[in-house]
């Protein structure tokens, strides 16, 4: 990433010449893995050392600055977690993230008062400060939500922007940058606020047990897709779009027939889809047909035979056993 300079630096005055430094653009990681989906081999692999994804003790720590599309991608990765080339598959690391307030704050799908845990917090004790954030409709994106229910994290510091290589300056969303004609404090407002701090994240993929409920990633996931696209429709219509009496199960469930998408909040999201899944015939419906349909639109390149996976993934544990890059030529050679 043409740091030569700073790492020699580094080497000369502080850091033990014996650290290795490796090439390894995370922010190209997020971009490659767009574009090659589940068949991306990430050249993490090739650094992280293998462990359980049930352990207690991380077998590694990941300390970097990154971009929303990084943290994005960790997260396509999570809910994908079986895919034998993903990060997770076998390991759960632990990572501490330096993000900019904008993408904090959509993260906690919230406006909270970004008050850092300098203490260590268990996993419950993270999860219950999280609940008490209130769900911002605006913020509450799909991927945000995945992130809410995968992964465990806190806020462990906010560091001074200055103190980095310059970012980007704030760039004001609202049409021709017209100021607000009422009070109300908008997000934008929040972020330029918030545009010369930087948020360090703890953050931690949730065990296998804690994500029991969630069965079918897939469906989980185009769930949060339909029923996020516009939150202000009213819940009882969204699922009979999917099938004729539906709505009324929601009814049935405690739900009115008056009740917004944006009246939501985390728990009440993962009840509908609990009560989704467990609809009689379920398998049979729309939704698993339309669910089926959109994860092969967005996470596969095209149908690849079992004997073709198999070579690859050999071909992977190959490369990766002798200190080779993961990515280099390898679809050519199975």
């Amino acid at each position: 990433m043409c740091l030569e300079s700073l790492h020699e630096y580094a080497k000369s005055k502080y850091l033990d010449p014996s650290v290795p430094v490796y090439d390894l653009n995370l922010t190209k990681v997020a971009v490659d893995g767009g574009y090659e989906k589940q068949r991306f081999v990430s050249p993490l692999l090739k650094y992280l050392p293998s462990g359980d994804v049930s352990e207690e003790v991380p077998a590694s720590t990941i300390v970097t600055t990154a971009s929303h599309g990084f943290v994005k991608y960790l997260i396509s990765r999570m809910l994908h977690r079986d895919n034998p080339f993903g990060e997770f598959y076998s390991s759960r690391p632990e990572f501490f993230l330096i993000v900019t307030a904008r993408t904090y704050f959509h993260l906690c799908c919230g406006i909270n008062d970004a008050d850092p845990s300098h203490n260590k917090l268990t996993e419950e004790e993270m999860r219950i400060k999280n609940k008490l954030v209130p769900m911002n409709a605006q913020l509450s994106k799909v991927y945000n939500v995945i992130f809410q229910v995968y992964f465990d994290f806190c806020l462990v510091d906010v560091l001074p922007r200055k103190s980095y290589f310059p970012w980007k300056p704030h760039k004001r969303y609202a049409w021709n940058n017209a100021e607000r004609l009422s009070n109300t404090r908008g997000v934008d407002k929040l972020y330029e606020e918030n545009h010369n701090r930087l948020m360090l994240m703890y953050v931690r993929p949730k065990r296998p047990k804690d994500l029991e409920m969630i069965g079918n990633p897939a469906y989980f996931e185009y769930f949060l897709t339909r029923i996020l696209q516009r939150k202000t429709r009213r819940i009882v219509g969204v699922f009979e779009e999917w099938s004729s009496g539906w709505g009324l199960l929601i009814v049935e469930a405690g739900f009115t027939i008056f009740d917004e998408v944006r009246d939501l909040d985390l728990e009440d999201l993962l009840q509908l889809f609990h009560l989704l899944k467990n609809i009689p015939n379920f398998e049979q419906s729309n939704f698993v047909a339309e669910a089926n349909m959109a994860f092969k639109a967005n996470h596969e390149t095209e149908d690849i035979d079992e004997l073709l996976v198999d070579k690859f993934r050999i071909n992977l544990w190959r490369k990766i056993s002798k200190g080779a890059d993961s990515n280099e030529n390898i679809s050519k050679k199975v």
